[in-house]
């Protein structure tokens, strides 16, 4: 049977829906994984196809595609079941040889281009991280924010931007500054005003004045990155930065106290047997938790991310009792919070909690 080529590709596509973002994301990433970017064309003219097609989205995605995490083979399962024949053509032994190689080589080039990817992704974590040490020097433990006064909750070992602060990376020079003081920001501001300004080489996040920043801690309480929420709401993070497995906790130390980002870590070293640990997706939701239960609670950033956490505490405290309490999104398809509550719970050996909301919506009906 010949190798499969970016032509049988196209074909296997013709069979495929590109208005299903599900199917449309996995075709991509499985087309990257065994072409790389020899790939994007073919994937991008079958993308074109759709009503919803819009290019510079379909780059940014194509870009955020982590090669060698859906193999070519989920595309031709999903061609098959549509209809596609995969056409077998005779070939003689010296072309069926070529073709042989030229997969081999392409197979090493991907492999290597992976590791480099990956290489390039870890160093970059690790300078998030060094920049979020120094931003935590800039912000303060106590201030005023008008996103805490809506949701009604305190602040737990969480900080304060209590003055303006711009985080640039400059992405080829392979570097994060932090900018300080209304006269020096203002100076970078007329900076990005002027054409002269490379959009593409330097990314840059404004912080203002009422943010609030949460610290974004591995289980072994290092700080790898902050998520920023202004007061209008919305969640922010720092361009490149580690968000996989790290999570906010909040608990309290032996004196009470919530003042230092890691005083919920220092406390936990002693959970054991009895001890109930509650987790959650946003900062508002689980400080609603704690301060109606006062168990300790992790706050694990998004659905995405509730497993990951969830396994690193069952590392940490194999006695505790889990109790992941989901967020209920009712009027999402397939509801993935209750469903990424439940895959933690399964994973960890914990247990689930979700509000119900059937008595006002009743009293509202």
């Amino acid at each position: 049977m010949k190798e499969l080529t970016l032509d049988d590709v196209a074909g296997a596509l013709d069979r495929l829906n590109y208005d299903c973002r599900d199917t449309w994301v996995q075709m991509g990433m499985a087309i990257k994984t065994e072409f790389g970017e020899a790939g994007f064309d073919t994937w991008n003219a079958w993308s074109e196809m759709s009503g919803l097609y819009d290019a510079a989205a379909a780059k940014s995605v194509w870009k955020s595609f982590r090669k060698g995490g859906v193999g070519i083979g989920t595309l031709v399962k999903a061609a098959k079941e549509a209809g596609w024949a995969f056409n077998p053509d005779e070939l003689d032994e010296a072309e069926r040889k070529r073709r042989r190689e030229e997969a081999e080589q392409r197979r090493q080039a991907l492999a290597a281009e992976i590791e480099a990817d990956e290489q390039a992704r870890v160093e970059w974590h690790e300078r998030v991280a060094v920049a979020s040490v120094e931003l935590e020097g800039l912000m303060a433990w106590g201030g005023k924010s008008d996103y805490l006064s809506r949701k009604k909750v305190r602040p737990y070992g969480i900080k304060f931007v209590t003055h303006g602060l711009v985080v640039v990376t400059h992405i080829k020079a392979k570097r994060i500054e932090i900018i300080n003081g209304k006269a020096s920001i203002d100076t970078f501001f007329v900076k990005v005003k002027s054409p002269e300004f490379d959009r593409e080489a330097t990314s840059f996040k404004y912080l203002r004045y009422g943010t609030v920043a949460i610290p974004l801690r591995d289980i072994g309480g290092k700080l790898w990155g902050w998520q920023f929420i202004p007061e209008k709401g919305g969640k922010q993070f720092l361009k490149f930065g580690r968000k996989s497995g790290l999570f906010h906790f909040i608990a309290a130390d032996a004196a009470g106290d919530y003042g230092q980002g890691v005083a919920g870590f220092q406390a936990a070293t002693a959970f054991g047997e009895g001890q109930v640990i509650t987790q959650a997706e946003g900062y508002a939701t689980g400080a609603s938790i704690h301060q109606a239960t006062g168990y300790p609670c992790a706050i694990a950033l998004d659905s995405g991310n509730m497993a990951k956490v969830a396994k690193a505490m069952r590392g940490a405290w194999p006695e505790a009792t889990l109790l992941f309490c989901g967020d209920n999104d009712r009027d999402t398809d397939g509801n993935p919070g209750v469903k990424a509550a439940n895959e933690a719970a399964i994973l960890a050996g914990g247990c689930v909690a979700i509000p119900d909301f059937s008595r006002y919506e009743e009293q509202a009906a």
